[in-house]
């Protein structure tokens, strides 16, 4: 009799009840983590589906003596099959989220799957050769064991996915810095989800940063982050444009993505239509001034995204913008940092200390521009300056117009382009 043997059954049990559990309670997300290692789609469905119910099944049969050899037979070879699949995606570059234990919070697949499964591996030969009558200290022991390997496993992920993270914002804060030494952006067309071309140049015409979001359908961690980018479109739309480009036909796009809002969502069928952003693997991104200028290099996983998303509301391009006629109630004017306030005898002058532009204002224009903070809409200062002077909005509005507009004709406002000015 084995007491290793059934220590090494009770550990399998334990974690083949809690995977096989939070699978089948994350029915989309082990759909998801199926497809993106790679499992040909005719079989995602069935093996959604019975995934779950082995691992259950399994951890059942372990427990019980007449049939607890031959499951630990059967975890071995599903152990074996999992860690050929992890290993193939390594060797092939890929690092797909596992989904091994669902919405418990899984990982990308790396070589610390692989030393976990020959953990696993190994308690399964223990208990497929001998085992001894089950106790309260080796059930014990095997449930500690499953929670130290689970947990281990979890914890060294997520600190080296913070070294990871950490690491790609010192190069992308390095990359910023040399942002000007960058080449163009390659042109490109793709279809949108009404099947109408979107080009590169078709997006800069808002005069914004372009956040460029590169996901697969098959991917988990890319369906994760769509809210995120729905959000950041309804935030910051005014000051960044967020791209959604997604590899697959429309109706695979809209299954997958499902409400979107008013994101801008592009279909790529091949990866090499936006290769030249660097944007390889998914979720990725690339970020494009302006100008159409890339502006970092690619950022990879959603911290990457998010990392450019901050360096997109920092992007500013001198000669390109909007038109300070686009401006309207639901902008968010921002003043440039180096403009100051010299008084006059019957006016107050707005000077850019660095370009010599300047516009002259009255009281109500000089109280206009201290509302304006780059997060405030105009819409909502009209109501305050209203209430303030108890006047009417219309007639408030006309006014506010017309001081931002003479502020951005100036060249006084991030992102507006002042007049005269082009870009080379």
């Amino acid at each position: 009799m084995d007491v290793a043997g059934t220590i090494g059954a009770v550990l399998l049990a334990a974690v083949f009840a809690i995977s096989g559990t939070a699978k089948l309670l994350d029915r989309r997300g082990t759909a998801e983590a199926v497809e993106a290692l790679g499992v040909p789609a005719p079989l995602v469905r069935p093996t959604t589906a019975a995934l779950p119910l082995v691992e259950l099944a399994l951890a059942v049969l372990l427990l019980v003596p007449p049939t607890a050899q031959a499951a630990a037979v059967g975890a071995l070879l599903l152990l074996l099959v999992f860690t050929g699949v992890v290993v193939a995606n390594l060797l092939a570059g890929r690092r797909p989220r596992c989904g091994c234990f669902g919405g418990l919070g899984s990982s990308d697949v790396s070589w610390r799957t692989v030393g976990r499964n020959a953990l696993l591996v190994s308690a399964a030969l223990l208990a497929a050769a001998d085992q001894s009558p089950l106790t309260a200290s080796t059930v014990l022991s095997g449930v500690l064991l499953a929670t130290v390997v689970i947990g281990g496993e979890q914890w060294l992920s997520q600190r080296a996915e913070a070294a990871t993270e950490q690491r790609q914002a010192d190069e992308l804060e390095s990359a910023l810095a040399e942002a000007a030494d960058h080449g163009q952006a390659p042109d490109f067309v793709l279809p949108g989800l009404d099947g109408i071309p979107v080009s590169r140049d078709g997006l800069l015409r808002a005069g914004r940063p372009v956040l460029l979001v590169a996901l697969n359908p098959g991917c988990g961690s890319c369906r994760a982050l769509v809210p995120s980018l729905v959000r950041w479109d309804q935030e910051y739309g005014d000051r960044v444009s967020v791209v959604a480009v997604v590899r697959g036909s429309a109706d695979r796009a809209r299954e997958v993505l499902g409400d979107t809002g008013g994101l801008e969502v592009l279909l790529s069928s091949e990866a090499e239509e936006l290769g030249g952003y660097g944007t390889t693997g998914a979720p990725s991104a690339a970020l494009v001034t302006p100008s159409g200028r890339l502006a970092a290099p690619a950022g990879f996983g959603a911290p990457g995204v998010r990392r450019l998303l901050a360096a997109a509301l920092e992007v500013e391009d001198p000669v390109t913008g909007i038109d300070p006629d686009e401006l309207d109630l639901t902008s968010r004017p921002e003043p440039r940092p180096t403009v100051t306030v010299r008084e006059d005898e019957e006016a107050s002058i707005l000077l850019d200390e660095t370009t010599g532009a300047s516009v002259s204002l009255d009281r109500l224009g000089i109280l206009v521009w201290q509302c304006l903070d780059g997060r405030s809409r105009l819409d909502a200062i009209v109501t305050d300056l209203a209430e303030v002077f108890s006047a009417e909005p219309a007639v408030v509005a006309q006014d506010v117009l017309q001081v931002v507009r003479a502020c951005g004709e100036a060249g006084l406002l991030v992102g507006v382009r002042a007049k005269g000015r082009t870009a080379a």
